[in-house]
């Protein structure tokens, strides 16, 4: 190693660490419990919803409180009877409601544009 690059290693886990320190401020976790409704207020730039097992068909209202650049998480899992729908509110673009097998899993991710919340990288998938 070149005298002029020590140090380069340890800078780097420092610049890591700083960002892992501001990721973990700016990101919450939601866990509400499953209701035929789920109204979600945004209060982080990141926030993941962890949505009680899926015991029949949901509705996903309207976030509350977003602001552009955001991005919203949500996570799902069947219950034993499995094929439990999601229907979005319109404020959700390009959006799946597929409904997975019994005690799947799924999740589907949305960033605010300031109007809509755009889906991310397709359609919701359910797997075990």
């Amino acid at each position: 190693m070149e005298a002029g690059n020590t140090g380069l290693v340890g800078g780097n886990v420092a610049a890591m660490q700083s960002i892992d320190r501001e990721t973990a401020l700016t990101d919450a976790v939601q866990s509400p419990a499953y209701t035929a409704t789920i109204t979600t207020t945004v209060v982080e730039e990141s926030t993941t919803v962890v949505v009680g097992t899926l015991t029949g068909n949901i509705t996903i209202a309207a976030p509350l409180g977003a602001r552009k650049g955001m991005d919203l998480t949500y996570c799902f899992t069947q219950d034993a009877t499995g094929t439990r729908t999601v229907t979005w509110n319109a404020a959700f673009s390009f959006v799946a409601n597929e409904a997975g097998a019994a005690n799947e899993k799924g999740q589907s991710t949305f960033i605010y544009d300031g109007a809509r919340w755009i889906q991310m990288g397709g359609s919701m998938l359910f797997n075990a």
